[in-house]
């Protein structure tokens, strides 16, 4: 008897595990989803294009954070779609706004190709220190938002030149 009741616990504390792993995995899945869902835009000249955050990655300063946005881009139109870096923005819990970096390797225009797709595009901001105490979006097209962020403050310490990814809005 002592045996078999040692089976039964053993198998229902196995059955737990797995349930809890599996809702563990699903959560995270539904998180990225959330994060890349894709947000088809229209400008005002009549252009469309569908954009969808990959990836997020935080990074520490000596000034702040630096925030690296890894986007996807889908160009639908027979023509090519040149669009204004500093068209997308950073706006913070306190509505503080950030503008794209257009120096170093970033180019002042994100260029997609006819009928075609950028794989990923990075767009990196320079933001305050308090920048990540709350929810955090982007702005990724005319009235076209995407939180990239949730409202928990960012606790993870890094140390200046340390840099961490996220594929999901949860930090």
């Amino acid at each position: 008897m002592k045996g078999r009741a040692k089976l039964v616990i053993g198998g229902s504390t196995a059955a737990l595990v797995a349930v809890a792993v599996g809702a563990t995995a699903w959560l995270r899945v539904h998180e990225a989803e959330e994060l890349s869902r894709p947000s088809q835009v229209h400008t005002e000249e009549g252009t469309n294009y569908v954009v969808r955050v990959l990836e997020t990655t935080v990074g520490k300063t000596e000034g702040g954070y630096l925030l690296l946005v890894a986007m996807r881009f889908e160009n639908p139109n027979p023509y090519e779609v040149v669009i204004p870096r500093d068209w997308f923005v950073v706006v913070d819990h306190n509505n503080n706004r950030y503008l794209a970096s257009t120096t170093g390797t970033q180019a002042a225009l994100v260029k997609m190709p006819p009928d075609g797709i950028v794989e990923k595009e990075l767009l990196s901001f320079a933001v305050r220190d308090t920048a990540l105490e709350g929810a955090v979006e982007l702005k990724v097209g005319k009235d076209r938002w995407a939180m990239i962020k949730d409202d928990k403050p960012f606790e993870q310490r890094l140390n200046s030149g340390e840099f961490v990814s996220f594929r999901r809005r949860r930090w």
